[in-house]
């Protein structure tokens, strides 16, 4: 039996997730069927790793890159090379093959991690190192369909943050992490929050998010992807 083309279509969606914003150079795709990913912590060598990743899951799973649907990147706050090693990779997979990109902030990323690995976590605090004094923050918790947002994400001076977080009421266990997580940490030592120093945002958590936003047509063209540097400033201008 033929069947529908479109629900045939909507069941097997190829998405490639690509996560470079931190040490963590990761990458997962799925063919709407089997899910495969690759993690691994490159220091300063996303540029040397994230194609033969890629090419690797793709042989794997028997997909060609041009014949991707979409491919979700980590949008940041990052690192500065990192996000655009991640995001001009993505640029290029849909100038080759039309499909639509969608920026995932690293920070929910980073939270879907922790709590796919940590079920009795119920708020995650996550805090990326911004410009030197400065931290970027925020806060996500378990909700009934995934994880929600809480509150504002802040870009602020660490005093700033220690303030806005001391006087907040979150579920607990309430877990830190993240490139900042150790500093905030230091500073509130008496709220008996945990610190786990271990997490980067992993691609197969991207993926686990970019699905159900994609299934409801969001995404868009690479060019109008936002790079969040987490340091006041989110250019993107597409390659040329």
């Amino acid at each position: 039996m033929v069947g529908n083309p479109a629900r045939r279509r909507k069941l097997h969606v190829r998405v490639l997730a690509i996560e470079t914003s931190t040490d963590a150079c990761s990458v997962a795709l799925t063919d709407g069927v089997v899910q495969r990913e690759d993690h691994r912590i490159v220091p300063r060598g996303h540029n040397r790793e994230v194609l033969a990743m890629i090419d690797g899951l793709c042989a794997a799973l028997d997909i060609v890159p041009r014949s991707l649907d979409a491919v979700a990147v980590g949008a940041g706050p990052g690192s500065f090379t990192g996000l655009r090693i991640g995001a001009s990779v993505a640029q290029g997979i849909a100038l080759a093959s039309g499909c639509r990109v969608l920026g995932v902030s690293s920070l929910e990323v980073l939270a879907a991690t922790l709590f796919a690995d940590d079920a009795s976590a119920r708020t995650a605090v996550c805090a990326q190192p911004a410009r030197p004094g400065e931290l970027h923050v925020a806060v996500y918790g378990v909700a009934t369909e995934g994880i929600s947002y809480i509150a504002q994400t802040r870009l602020a001076p660490l005093d700033e943050v220690v303030a806005w977080l001391s006087g907040a009421a979150f579920a607990s266990p309430v877990v830190l992490v993240g490139g900042g997580a150790e500093a905030l940490a230091a500073r509130l030592s008496a709220s008996g929050w945990q610190v786990r120093l271990d997490f980067r945002p992993r691609a197969a958590s991207l993926l686990g998010l970019a699905l159900p936003r994609l299934a409801k047509g969001e995404g868009g063209d690479a060019a109008d992807l936002v790079l969040d540097y987490g340091t006041g400033t989110s250019a993107w201008r597409k390659a040329r």
